[in-house]
């Protein structure tokens, strides 16, 4: 969008500020006379309009445009159906809908659960739905975190951290899109969401031992198996099909995925990175439990006396069906109480286990990173960063152990040196 030519624009002195303006080309060609006022002295005014008689020349001018933010990231919403996850885009909308550009009627719900004595008309929900894009600021976005931070569930209660970096990760990747797509005349950085790191509760090996004790003798026992051995996401478990697994080979390809969308589980294709997809080999103990599995399965359904489901899914109920994550989950917590185990260790804390063991094993950070199937190197190394202080103690020693043989004085020459 070139600058009309002969175009130098205008200064105007107000009551107590001053203003620019300038001509807008138009897509049919006319031009639209723009003023921008606010500013305290000329001299601003003047820096400010240079500015935008730049853009104009170079082509990256955008549009002045009323465009709310609630406006916005529902259409930026409709557009990023095709190209996101089925369990993404509904975070996405969660995120629009509750927290971003909330609607009416949930505005209206949250004042009513906020009256009290002292404030009878109760509190506004956090929102951003009637700012303007444009004049969205880094500061107003940061403002909004800190009052979700606040008051930002229902009845206005303090929301977690955790799913406040989830708004901000949702805000900033639909801000990217708008300065990418032309509506945001400059990036608008959204700041990051401090979140106490929580370290994994993992089972040292006598408790893994224990809950095997128990696991292996329910009707999934392959299934608990596969859970401990092979550092699986629940997802990739719950998503395994019979055609990924190769028993002969002893291991399996995961490039399916179990999620919930909606309340629903749904069968996708992808894994959560493409280091993920390589071939996993497993244990000899556990692969013979696949094959007793398989076996136990194929008979479940030969009685089943209901209609058959067929996903093609390792672990299934009887009659095919598949496995809800969150049931998964509850059964994990019943069998570790039945072992004596605390129930503070989350079903994907078995994975993270994988990894602890591991490492205290003595196995190099790399190879746990392969096998954890982690992209980058950085995600196992900040991760485990709790079980890596042992291996930095041998190799000190190590290096230590070379000096030995040194007499003491040469050791300790340089200690009475000047300061």
């Amino acid at each position: 969008m070139a600058r009309p030519r002969g175009q130098r624009g205008t200064i105007q002195k107000l009551d107590r500020t001053w203003r620019y303006g300038y001509w807008e080309p138009q897509a049919d060609g006319a031009r639209k006379r723009i003023w921008r006022g606010g500013y305290s002295d000329e001299e601003s005014a003047r820096r400010a309009l240079r500015k935008v008689l730049v853009q104009l020349d170079e082509g990256t001018y955008v549009p002045v445009s009323n465009e709310t933010v609630g406006a916005y990231l529902a259409e930026w919403l409709e557009s990023q159906r095709a190209h996101v996850e089925a369990n993404t885009w509904v975070t996405y909308r969660n995120h629009v809908r509750y927290y971003l550009a909330p609607r009416e009627d949930l505005c209206v719900e949250y004042r009513e659960r906020t009256k009290a004595a002292d404030r009878p008309a109760g509190l506004a929900k956090p929102s951003l739905a009637d700012v303007r894009l444009q004049a969205l600021t880094q500061e107003r976005v940061s403002r909004h975190l800190a009052e979700l931070l606040q008051r930002g569930k229902r009845g206005g209660k303090p929301l977690s951290p955790r799913t406040v970096k989830g708004v901000r990760i949702t805000l900033n990747a639909a801000l990217k899109s708008a300065q990418e797509s032309g509506r945001l005349p400059r990036p608008v950085r959204v700041r990051r969401v401090a979140v106490p790191r929580r370290r994994p509760t993992v089972y040292t090996p006598a408790q893994t031992e224990a809950f095997l004790l128990v696991a292996l003798r329910d009707r999934l026992a392959a299934m608990w198996a596969l859970f401990v051995t092979s550092a699986m996401r629940p997802s990739e478990v719950l998503g395994l099909t019979w055609e990924a697994v190769d028993l002969e080979a002893g291991d399996i390809s995961i490039y399916m995925k179990l999620i919930m969308v909606d309340g629903r589980a749904v069968l996708s294709e992808g894994t959560k990175t493409a280091d993920s997809e390589a071939p996993l080999m497993l244990a000899a103990w556990v692969v013979d439990l696949l094959r007793i599995w398989r076996k136990k399965q194929l008979e479940e359904r030969r009685l089943w006396p209901g209609p058959i489901e067929d996903h093609g899914l390792v672990f299934t109920w009887e009659n095919g069906a598949e496995l809800k994550p969150r049931w998964v989950a509850r059964r994990f917590k019943r069998l570790a109480e039945q072992a004596g185990l605390p129930t503070t260790t989350r079903l994907y804390d078995l994975r993270h286990g994988w990894a602890t063991a591991a490492l205290r094993a003595g196995i190099h950070p790399k190879l746990v990173q392969e096998v954890m199937r982690h992209s980058d190197y950085r995600t196992t190394a900040e991760t485990y960063t709790h079980v890596m202080p042992s291996q930095s103690a041998q190799a000190v020693n190590s290096v230590a152990a070379l000096f030995r043989s040194l007499p003491a004085g040469e050791k300790s020459s340089d200690t009475g040196g000047e300061v």
